[in-house]
This record gives C-alpha cells, structure tokens and sequence, in this order.
C-alpha cells in the first residue's frame, strides 16, 4: 500500500476501498439521453416559495430582494456518464427512475434497493411532488440504520437542481427531529446542509446548473456529475474518520477483495471429510462451533497479510497531531515553563515514545520523571497526555476493546472461560476459568470454577488488571491469580442447548444459579486474555513448597 501522509487522504483511500453500491435516483434519469443543453429564464430566488417545475420553464417568485434574470445552461446528463464516474472509482452504480404512482415506503422496492446501499443519492422534486417521497424514502432509510441489526454504515446524498438548498435541508431536519420518527435524540446537526447520526451521513448537495444560488451556499455544496464520485467518497470518509476507524475500513475491504481465496479453503470437495467429522462427533454435535475458528483463523490471515504494520506513517501521525489532536487544559501541569508548542510535544512523543522523552527540548517535567515517579502512577499520568480530558474514558474504552469480546447477539452468550459476572446488588465481579470442554454438553447441574476479582481501590499499586464496561460506567477489577481467590457456584443447564444460558431481565443479561441467586453478565475475555488468566491460575497452583538457603532463596527474588 502507498504511504499516505495526511489523515484526510487516508480516510478517502478507506472510504474508496470499502464502497462498493451507489444507488442513484432520479425522475428525469432517461428524459434526454443526448445530453442536449436547454436555456431556460428564470428569476433568482432568496427564498423557494414552491418546487420549481423542472421539465418546463416556470417564473419562480422571490419573497424578499431584488429579482434579476439569469440565464440557466442545464443539461440532462447522459446515465451512462452518471455509471462511468463512479466505476472509474470501481464503485457500482445502479441508476433508478421511479415511476410516478411509485411508493417509497418501507415496504416499497425501492427502499429494499436502498436498503443493501453504501451510498444512496435522491433528488428531491420528484414528478413535482415538492420532496414528499425523498422525505418519506430518508425517514425510512435513517430509521432502519438506527434500529436495524445488523447496523450498517450509510451516506445520504439528496441531490437537486432545486435553488434553495438551506429550505430543503431544514425541512429535512425538522423530520428527522420529529417525535413521530423517534430518531431526535441521535440527530447531530453538524452545519446548515450536513446531518449525522451514529451510523447514517445525510448531505444536501446542489446539481451545477451554471446558476448563482446564493444564500450563502458554499461552492462547495454545488457539485457537477463528474465530480460527484469524489464527493461521495470525501463525504463517506467523515463516516469513519478516525486513523483506528479507517484502518477498519481497509480491512472490511480487503476481507471482500479475497473473499475467493477464503472460499477455496471451504471449497465443496471437503464436505464429505466435515460431515464424516460431525458423524464422530453426534449425539454431541459441536462441529459448528468448531468451524468459526476455522473460517476466523482465515480472515485473520487476510489482514495480517494485506494490512502491513507500516500503513501509517510518522508524517501521517505528524498529519494527525497537528490537525486532529485536540490538547486539554491540563498539559499545563506537564512543564515546568510556558510557550510550550504542545504539537511539537506531541508529535515528538506519538513517534518517538515516551522513553525517548528524556531527550525533548524544551524541558518536560512529568513526562521525564519516569524513574522518580513510582511506575503505576507514572503509566497513568503519561496515559493522560494525548487526551482532551483528565476524566476520560477512552483509555479504558481501549482497553476493554483489547481485551474483551464484542457481542453482535445476545443469543450467543453462554457460562464459559473468560466470562465476568457480578453478584447483584454487591460490588463482587467473579471470572469464569471452568475449562472450555467442561462448559458445554451438560446434562445435570454442575459446578463451575472462579477466581474472585476486586475493585481497584488501591489505584497507583502494581497488580493485574480486567477492564469491563458496567452500568456505571468502566471499571477497573484486581486480579489475584491465586487458591485462596476460587469460588465455586452451582447452574443448571438450558435443556435445548446443554449450556448454561443467561435470561433477558429489563435490559440486562443474568445467570442464575442453583440458590436462586442472580449474576449479571458483564465480559466475556477474549480467547488469549480469557486463556492467559487460566494459565496464570494453573501456575500458581502448581507452586513447590519445599526448604531450602534462605541464603539461595533470598538471592533468587532480587
């Protein structure tokens, strides 16, 4: 891959690399495939008082200012053109015209096209409909991306030779915001023509008619056909503009750009070897379960190899610091002068590391005290500099994300190695290390195995640390890999699936042992961290008491 220096053309390369399905809708997509030009009068607007008629030439009356006449050089662009803008991109393009009895409704055929969409673009006066069926389609569309599973990332292109883009967008914020809709509070209204919400990018872009549109319109919300694909791309990007988000892009991407060689693996002449395997395996199937790892081991291997530990650069990170970072208020604890260049700091820091430190000019204070600090307390202070905040989370945020396993359904989750769950009612957290084998094709109540975890109270002490994420927020858990620490609980196990499954309770997952007493699931570790606790419990209890030199001993622990 091509090192790219600056956070913006990183994000667009993800962004070109992931899109892949535009749907373009449009009322007028076939009226002139020659692409001839018509030269219409008009009168410049301030404000739309109605839907200008497209296929006619109509007067249009300003509310308020001087009208003054201009002439419009409009052109109908040929479909073909429309496709080979996006496939130079090697982006697919599919054009829809609706018909004008066409509904746009959930249930509708058009919005199932949309719904399988990265990029939908609509124009808005539709058979002169004044943007009725844009606004039900983008109702829709933004509503099932908010409460859909799976949830998919999407951007929304409304894209008109209407005059008055602020009119439309407003109109489209008021429905959006619409109690009705029950949407309002995921809505970010991020400038006058752009709406976001945690999964969906809305933009209102104006077709380049050769008019003035006025009203303050930035030029750079007026976008001609050929251009339209490097719109799409650039507006996709601010989707997922992180450098962690991008890099995700680039791997979803690649995933789908070997996703032959993946199926060779599981190609068909394998099947008799599976189904001999399940056969051995039954009446205890578990042969599904043991082809994720198999297909994930794969996947795995794809990004490994296509996404190289030098896709970023220290001028892309330098890029970073200088036009994505946002220093808090609190560095100034950090120096022991002031005109400090934070940037400078930063970047000397992001691509150096904090051990390097000791050599930064001008003089840093904390961040050169590494080995009169006491260690813990050190690692926290320093974990503190490239955040806006002292109080935020996203330290733990990342460290929970490292080390614990993303639920895509709840009907997956069952007791089992690495699982963490709490007492209810109580600040005790226990850590599930029953053995893979002993937490499936269980036929009668049994006993399983965990290590007691404590909260951190003791903040600034060495020791083990589980990050999970609760009600009340992250949380940091001491865990003490050792005998005294075992608890034993009894479950029973769910008839159908001879695992112990958790039940749903007012939002909130529980396990319920034998005494009727409730455990809320909290994480499940990952394979190695959940893996890596078991053998750290197995160590300690294979310890070997014997006597010997106190001499020898005391040698041997310094």
């Amino acid at each position: 891959m091509t090192v790219i220096n600056t956070v913006k053309k990183f994000s667009e390369k993800a962004a070109e690399s992931y899109i892949q399905t535009v749907v373009f809708i449009d009322d007028r997509l076939y009226d002139n495939t020659e692409s001839n030009k018509t030269v219409n009068k008009v009168n410049t607007p301030q404000r739309r008082k109605q839907a200008t008629n497209r296929s006619k030439v109509k007067t249009i009356r300003a509310d308020i200012g001087e009208d003054f006449e201009e002439v419009i050089e409009h052109t109908i662009p040929h479909p073909v053109d429309i496709i080979n803008t996006f496939a130079k991109k090697q982006i697919v393009c599919s054009l829809y015209k609706p018909k004008k009895n066409s509904k746009f409704t959930i249930q509708s055929d058009v919005f199932q096209l949309c719904k399988t969409a990265d990029v939908v673009i609509v124009d808005w006066d539709m058979y002169e409909d004044n943007g009725e069926h844009s606004l039900t389609l983008i109702s829709q569309l933004v509503k099932q991306a908010v409460e859909d599973v799976p949830e998919q990332i999407r951007l929304i292109l409304i894209y008109t030779e209407e005059l008055n883009l602020i009119d439309i967008a407003e109109r489209i914020f008021d429905m959006l915001s619409s109690s009705d809709l029950g949407i309002n509070e995921t809505i970010n209204k991020e400038d006058q023509l752009v709406f976001s919400t945690q999964n969906t990018r809305l933009v209102v872009l104006g077709k380049e008619t050769g008019r003035d549109r006025g009203h303050g319109i930035d030029k750079n919300y007026i976008v001609s056909e050929s251009k339209l694909a490097m719109v799409v791309i650039e507006q996709f990007a601010l989707l997922a503009s992180g450098i962690l988000q991008a890099i995700a892009l680039f791997g979803l991407a690649e995933i789908r750009n070997n996703s032959r060689k993946i199926l060779s693996k599981f190609d068909r002449d394998i099947d008799p070897a599976f189904f001999t395997h399940r056969a051995m395996l039954l009446p205890n199937d578990d042969s599904f379960s043991q082809i994720l790892p198999l297909l994930v081991s794969e996947i795995e291997s794809v990004l490994e190899d296509n996404l190289s530990a030098n896709i970023f650069s220290d001028s892309l990170i330098e890029d970073w610091c200088d036009y994505e970072w946002k220093h808090g208020n609190h560095l100034t604890n950090y120096f022991n002068q002031k005109g400090i260049d934070y940037f400078e700091i930063a970047k000397f820091v992001c691509t150096k590391g904090f051990k390097e430190s000791t050599k930064m000019k001008p003089d840093v204070t904390k961040l050169k005290q590494v080995g009169n600090l006491d260690k813990v307390k050190w690692v926290r202070e320093a974990a503190k500099f490239l955040i806006d905040s002292p109080s935020s989370d996203v330290n733990s945020r990342f460290a929970h994300l490292m080390s614990s396993r993303t639920y895509y359904s709840e009907t997956t989750k069952y007791l089992q190695l690495g699982v963490i769950i709490n007492k209810e009612n109580s600040d005790e957290y226990f850590l599930c290390v029953q053995p893979v084998c002993d937490s499936v094709r269980l036929n009668s109540i049994s006993m399983f195995l965990f290590l007691r975890l404590q909260l951190d109270n003791k903040i600034n002490e060495a020791g083990n640390r589980l990050v999970v994420n609760t009600n009340s927020g992250y949380r940091e858990l001491l865990f003490y890999p050792k005998a005294s620490s075992c608890v034993t609980l009894q479950f029973s196990p769910d008839a159908t699936s001879s695992k112990v499954t958790p039940i749903a309770e007012n939002d909130e997952v529980y396990f319920i042992d034998v005494d009727e007493k409730k455990y809320e699931w909290v994480s499940q570790l990952r394979p190695s961290h959940a893996q890596r606790s078991i053998e750290m419990f197995s160590s300690d209890l294979s310890r070997v008491g014997l006597t010997e030199s106190e001499y020898l001993r005391l040698i041997s622990k310094t």
